[in-house]
């Protein structure tokens, strides 16, 4: 399996989970920006929200890919 990004590399080399966590991490929303979504910037924050979702996926489907746990 070819990788192309340093991601994909340092999830490669990433045994116990702990990269994948704190990319995870990095992408969840803090708890006032979630709860502070003002009507005027709503539309914004959903397509964030599902930006950070998708990222997320990514990185949980190529960790698991990486060490057989799909």
């Amino acid at each position: 399996m070819v990788r192309l990004t340093r991601l994909e590399d340092e999830l490669a080399a990433d045994t116990r989970g702990e990269r994948r966590d704190a990319c995870l991490a990095s992408l969840r929303p803090a708890e006032a920006e979630s709860a502070g979504a003002a009507e005027p910037g709503r539309a914004a924050t959903m397509e964030l929200d599902a930006a950070r979702r998708a990222a997320m996926e990514v990185i949980e489907r190529l960790w698991a890919r990486y060490h057989n746990r799909l």
